[in-house]
């Protein structure tokens, strides 16, 4: 047989001419001239400083200075230290139960009192007395707090021995802010909650001749009759 011829080799032939000198780009930075100058500011004048708060501390003797109140919180009757003719302790009434109460002992004789109601929480004595320092015959201001939690209840008594001090008080103050709310005044009858007095002995005896009766009573009396049978 015949024999077919085998084909030449391919040769690769790679030819490159090598870069002798590398092109350089030199770019120059545009002259941009500098931004005129601000024109200086006015001159305001300025707030001095706030005076300098005292938190206290230890003077040269070694001992601790306490601070100094930035109100003067004014003096409050003490009935251990002026005494009074108040019994220790009073009887009050309520509901048909009675019990003791000895802190009526800590006010004046024959004082003018008034309520005052809508206390929050952060309003203590020296607070509010220091609302009603600026009558002269202001005695004494005490805040109603929980035994157990010591939160305010809301209300508190303040206590004048002139009757014209009474009435202008809350005439002025009713509706003032002592805290952070304002404030509702009226007189305190703490004399009627006495479980002789004559207003309490009323209602005891509206107590004792209504009869209480329930919900299923009533619901018994108001119903149609043909439900009973009647």
């Amino acid at each position: 047989g015949s024999s077919k011829p085998k084909p030449a080799p391919i040769q690769e032939i790679i030819s490159a001419r090598p870069v002798k000198k590398s092109r350089e780009v030199k770019v120059q930075a545009p002259n941009i001239p500098p931004p005129p100058a601000m024109p200086a500011a006015p001159a305001y004048p300025v707030a001095p400083p706030p005076p300098p708060v005292d938190y206290g501390g230890y003077d040269g003797a070694g001992s601790f200075a306490p601070p100094r109140p930035a109100i003067p919180v004014p003096r409050q009757y003490n009935a251990r230290k002026q005494g009074n003719d108040r019994p220790k302790e009073y009887t009050m009434g309520a509901a048909g139960s009675t019990w003791k109460d000895d802190s009526l002992h800590d006010w004046p004789d024959d004082d003018h009192r008034i309520f005052v109601g809508d206390l929050g929480n952060e309003c203590n004595d020296d607070l509010l007395a220091q609302a009603f320092s600026q009558y002269g015959s202001f005695q004494k201001a005490k805040v109603i707090r929980d035994k157990r939690t010591g939160k305010t209840k809301g209300y508190g008594f303040v206590s004048f021995t002139s009757v014209e001090d009474f009435m202008n008080a809350i005439k002025e103050m009713n509706g003032k802010y002592v805290g952070n709310r304002p404030i509702k005044l009226r007189k305190s009858t703490w004399d009627q909650r006495m479980a002789g007095s004559d207003a309490n002995a009323k209602k005891m005896g509206w107590m004792k001749t209504t009869a209480f009766k329930s919900r299923k009573h009533v619901k018994a009396v108001d119903a149609p009759r043909h439900r009973h049978g009647r």
